[in-house]
């Protein structure tokens, strides 16, 4: 029974295989595959296709040779399966953002489920090295049809690799199929890492399309985002690697923005659309009601600092060591953040999802050094203006706590807070020995309680 169910699975996947089939009768190979894909039998038999062959090869070489030939032909039943399974699920891969919409949305669907279990998830990333790459990559057909009739248009950006199903109306869940599908990949370190290191490209053109997604699609993509940023140990891919590049500039862009010099390597914009998305788009009234209100703020500021004249001296020692003060550091926004805001998202969801990012960038100490020289302080400034939610406004002044001050202030608030908690800790252990006194206290507590009872019982008779 066991071997007619394998049968037929290979069967399925070889019927899956055909190139030149008619969309008509893919549909329903495909649509059978979708059913299959929710059976764990099925996902056991994926798993078992994709690392059959590891296993066989360590067990050929103990095999006797009375048992070869009946090893031969498990050999070629595995391999068998094993290509089934490969070519299988490659098909798959290649029939996303293919030119039949159905057949797309079928295989997006499919995948997810797969996708879903863990152990073949990282089977498959191992598999095809390029998988995450792939499910954005094998869209570029349809991209470039679409690219003939909006030359000359600037609602959508036109990306190599990058393919323009996320923004498809007719695809009835406008992309959330992709985005599930990353978030099932980049669960695992691996294909985060991979992301990364070899198609940072590829990363940042997809990161460009967040400005032009529905609002359907917001939430999924900033969960893609907040799991990147959660990676710790990445953030030196994540972020821009050398603030002093940026410090460099700022000095530009006060010089009437001189020509940058260009970086030897493209930097992950990951940073960079987290705070488009938050900072209010230019000619906004939230734009206008955040400007009015950190102006006054600003003025307010000035004034206290004109009066700490020692403050003063220590800034403009500072400034001849850095090049930029504390309070251009402080109120600097990043030109393109300036320029190139949307924000802010309708739906209070994504907005939380968008501070939660940046809150995981904040816990490292190379992700807040980043954040301070980024802008990141402006860009709290004027959400906190204009957040309606209470929730989100506790987590922006979280943060803001964290970037103002300097990893040397902070670590001596942490000390400080450290010796705090010690005393207090030392107060309470001695509070029941001051509380007890000598030792007679008992004898003296227990003759006044007998007296007071013997003074009851008297009042009583």
């Amino acid at each position: 029974m066991l071997e007619e169910q394998e049968a037929s699975y290979v069967e399925l996947l070889l019927l899956l295989q055909q190139q030149q089939q008619n969309p008509k009768v893919l549909l329903p190979v495909l649509q059978l595959v979708l059913q299959c894909s929710g059976d764990p039998d099925f996902i056991r038999f994926l798993i078992s296709g994709l690392s059959s062959t590891k296993e066989h090869q360590n067990k050929q070489q103990q095999q006797e040779q009375k048992q070869q030939q009946q090893q031969q032909q498990q050999q070629q039943q595995q391999q068998h399966q094993r290509e089934a399974v490969v070519q299988g699920l490659r098909r798959l891969l290649r029939l996303v953002g293919g030119k039949d919409g159905s057949l797309s949305a079928l295989s997006t669907e499919i995948l997810i489920n797969l996708t879903a279990n863990e152990t073949l998830a990282e089977l498959m990333l191992e598999e095809y090295k390029d998988m995450t790459s792939l499910l954005l990559e094998n869209l570029k057909r349809q991209q470039q049809q679409q690219q003939q009739q909006q030359q000359g248009e600037e609602e959508v950006p036109l990306h190599v690799g990058i393919s323009l199903m996320l923004l498809s109306s007719y695809w009835k869940e406008k992309g959330i199929f992709l985005l599930q599908i990353l978030q099932n990949v980049t669960a695992k370190d691996e294909a985060v890492a991979f992301l990364l290191q070899r198609r940072m490209q590829t990363l940042n053109e997809l990161l460009d399309l967040l400005p032009h997604l529905p609002p359907l699609c917001q939430q999924p993509f900033l969960l893609l985002l907040l799991r990147l940023a959660c990676c710790e140990q990445l953030h030196p891919l994540l972020l821009p690697t050398d603030h002093r590049q940026l410090q460099q500039r700022v000095q530009q862009h006060q010089q009437q923005e001189q020509q940058q010099q260009q970086q030897q390597h493209e930097d992950c914009r990951l940073l960079l659309a987290l705070c488009c998305f938050l900072y209010p788009k230019p000619g906004s009234p939230q734009r206008a009601k955040a400007k009015d209100e950190l102006e006054a703020q600003d003025a307010e500021d000035d004034k206290q600092r004109q009066q700490q004249q020692q403050q003063q001296q220590q800034q403009q020692q500072q400034q001849q060591e850095t090049g930029v003060t504390e309070k251009q550091r402080l109120r600097f926004l990043h030109p393109k953040v300036d320029a190139l805001s949307f924000g802010p998202a309708t739906d209070p969801k994504a907005r939380r999802l968008a501070l939660e990012a940046l809150g995981a960038l904040a816990a490292s100490a190379y992700g807040r050094e980043t954040l301070r020289w980024f802008g990141v302080y402006e860009v709290l400034r004027a959400v906190f203006c204009i957040e309606p939610e209470e929730e989100l406004r506790e987590k922006v002044e979280q943060m803001v706590h964290l970037l103002v001050f300097s990893e040397e202030e902070l670590a001596q608030q942490d000390s400080q807070l450290q010796r705090q908690a010690a005393a207090a800790a030392a107060a309470t252990a001695a509070a029941p020995k001051a509380l007890t006194g000598p030792e007679t206290q008992p004898e003296h507590s227990s003759s006044s309680s007998s007296s007071s009872s013997s003074g009851s019982s008297s009042s009583g008779s």
